[in-house]
């Protein structure tokens, strides 16, 4: 009874799926004709200069062909086969026989799956012929007809399923634009929840999108409970069919309020991580790196590696406070993944996560850096308007009453605040690149004066002179001593190193940027040829070698307090050395022996020890997505895909692990 039934849909959608194919046959030879007419003006929309076979045949066939013949043509099959019998009046008699509901719905999906396969492997195969023979076929116009049939086969996909379950319930011409619009309604729901919530994802995908999935089996369900079930008659069947449709779309609004908290967390758990410590390594921020500071995050007791409280994206900014008890977080984090207009200042609880104050940032403003000073939060403020888009201006936070006091200070570049006592605000300064257009050349350090609210002058040494900085960091000894410098005044030359004491350049035997560590001493790496060393020195003395590696890539990190530095040691990737385009360092440096180094390697080095701290390599091979960080003054993050872990230098080896476990490092 199948068969035969399946034979009577098949010869009644007959007419539809010809006409689909002689559509298809027929437009390349309309397009060709069209672009004739043109080119002698013979069309109402103007002359055509001239036409491309190849792009006719390779861009425009399919397109057309995927995006609008296949289709209408799903529309039309599925209204004729599940609507075509109610219209002329024979579906009454074709239910008085002796077969089930079921048999005759399972017959009519059936023929027209059939039939609009029937329409794109036949119009597909014209085409890719007629492509070929008129030599149209480029690698470009093959790319083409791939990508536009994989789009094609999805909206044909669509319409099919939109069109079951609308012409289970309307007439055939009605079934065609109820059918368009249940088939394009998954795609505008995930569109309207991915926009409203940009932030609620799993796995990259946006969580609205995927759940819309779920209105596509309801389509499939609607269409059978309307044929196959209820009054013979169709009684109800309208009411039958919204039910589920709408059950359906309750049931993805449900499962997106109740599942996206759970979703979030679960996406800002994958991927890689960054690590926000506080010095004392009392606590830390664990961020999902899905934009570095724009996803979501965990508070973290780090002696326990707990999580304390989440929060959600997108985090813009964090800062602790000098004794760890508060984090201000900048956020515009709203319900369920979606973005407020306006950021704002979280100012949470180190200790159980809970929001205590929260100061709203400025209209068209936004938060480009912060840190805590006297009690208080300084935060640099970004113009956001387009009229001053790189405008960038100090001011002072209260974070106990959430007022806001302005420095008057403002500076067209993009200013950082350095943390100490007292705090500075940085300011780069511009010089001639060498291809004639401004570029960064130096920085001056401008003391910030939190309790009055206000900015002096740019720092200056023992001479008055005011003091241009180089480097990469604030450039200044923790004792405010030694400086690198760029020149003073408006002078910006080569960088060398200062005593400010005493407002004089020191002798300085390499070029390489270096970090400064407890004691006003200086660590870095130098490359010569194939050889990389390490080196220690105070100002003003001779560099000592701590170690040396052969065809190595060498990265050093200070503890927050700088009184130990990380030391990774990797093979080195082809490609020019770190640094090549500066002067090289005196060649004497790399005279004499030194203690070698293994690669790879990861070690610790302790600086008031001078002591050596060898640890479990990590991460053994360049960018195999694993990274380390200091997480406090003795402590290490060690981050893997999926996975975070701390671990004390003084008991390698023990893991408290944050997210994941010991098996997603295997």
């Amino acid at each position: 009874m199948f068969r035969a039934l399946l034979w009577k849909e098949w010869r009644q959608i007959g007419l539809v799926r010809w006409g689909g194919i002689a559509l298809g046959v027929l437009l390349p030879f309309a397009f060709l004709a069209g672009a004739e007419f043109g080119t002698r003006g013979w069309l109402p929309t103007g002359l055509v200069e001239r036409y491309s076979v190849a792009d006719l045949m390779g861009e425009l066939l399919p397109a057309v062909l995927a995006l609008g013949l296949w289709p209408l043509m799903a529309l039309m099959c599925t209204a004729q086969a599940f609507a075509g019998d109610r219209a002329v009046g024979t579906e009454s008699f074709l239910l008085e026989r002796p077969v089930g509901r079921g048999t005759i719905w399972r017959a009519r999906l059936a023929a027209a799956a059939g039939s609009i396969l029937a329409v794109m492997l036949m119009t597909v195969a014209f085409g890719i012929a007629l492509t070929a023979a008129t030599g149209s076929g480029s690698p470009n116009g093959w790319s083409s007809w791939r990508n536009y049939g994989g789009a094609g086969i999805a909206t044909a996909f669509l319409a099919f399923l939109g069109g079951i379950a609308a012409s289970s319930v309307a007439p055939p011409m009605a079934a065609v634009l109820a059918g368009a619009a249940l088939g394009g309604a998954p795609i505008l729901l995930g569109a309207q929840l991915s926009g409203a919530f940009p932030h609620a994802t799993f796995g990259g995908a946006p969580i609205g999108a995927l759940l819309c999935v779920l209105l596509l089996p309801a389509y499939v369900v609607a269409s059978w409970a309307v044929a196959s079930r209820g009054e013979p008659a169709g009684r109800g069947r309208l009411k039958r069919g919204g039910l589920i449709l709408g059950g359906a779309l309750a049931a993805i609004l449900l499962l997106f309020v109740s599942g996206t908290p759970f979703a979030m967390r679960a996406d800002a758990a994958s991927g890689l991580h960054h690590v926000v410590p506080h010095a004392s390594g009392r606590f830390a921020l664990v961020v999902a790196r899905g934009g570095y500071l724009d996803s979501g995050g965990w508070i973290v007791e780090v002696a326990s590696g707990k999580r304390i409280a989440f929060a959600p994206p997108p985090i813009l900014g964090a800062a602790w406070s000098p004794d760890g008890a508060r984090l201000a977080l900048v956020t515009a984090s709203g319900a369920l993944g979606s973005v407020k207009e306006r950021a704002r200042i979280e100012i949470r609880n180190g200790a159980d996560g809970r929001v205590e104050r929260t100061i709203e940032v400025p209209e068209e403003r936004m938060v480009a850096d912060l840190q805590w000073g006297s009690g208080k939060l300084i935060v640099v403020q970004r113009a956001s308007s387009r009229s001053r888009l790189s405008r960038s201006f100090l001011e002072i936070a209260d974070p106990a009453t959430g007022s806001w006091a302005s420095t008057g200070f403002h500076d067209d570049e993009w200013m950082q605040i350095v943390a100490g006592d007292p705090p500075f605000v940085r300011v780069p300064l511009l010089g001639v690149g060498p291809d004639g257009k401004n570029a960064y050349k130096a920085f001056r350090l401008r003391r910030i004066d939190v309790v009055g609210a206000r900015v002096e002058e740019p720092m200056t040494d023992a001479t008055g002179s005011i003091v241009d900085f180089g480097g990469a960091t604030n450039g200044v000894s923790p004792s405010g001593r030694y400086a690198r410098i760029k020149g003073r005044g408006d002078d910006i030359g080569a960088s060398r190193l200062a005593d400010l004491g005493r407002g004089v350049d020191l002798p300085h035997p390499d070029p390489a940027p270096w970090w400064w560590s407890a004691g006003d001493r200086m660590i870095w790496i130098s490359s010569l040829d194939r050889r990389t060393r390490m080196f220690v020195a105070s100002p003003g003395e001779m560099p000592r070698t701590l170690r040396e590696w052969s065809d190595a890539s060498v990265g050093i990190v200070p503890s927050p307090d700088a009184t130990a530095f990380f030391v990774s040691v990797l093979p080195r990737m082809a490609g020019p050395m770190p640094g090549q385009g500066r002067p090289g360092p005196d060649p004497a440096l790399f005279a004499g022996e030194a203690p070698a180094g293994a690669v790879p390697e990861e070690a610790v080095y302790r600086v008031s020890e001078d002591r050596w701290q060898v640890l479990e390599v990590f991460s053994t091979k360049p960018n195999d997505l694993r990274d380390t960080q200091w997480v406090g003054p003795k402590s290490l993050a060690r981050m893997a895909p999926g996975t975070v872990y701390f671990e004390d230098i003084d008991a390698p080896g023990k893991k408290r692990f944050v997210l994941g476990g010991e098996e997603a490092l295997r």
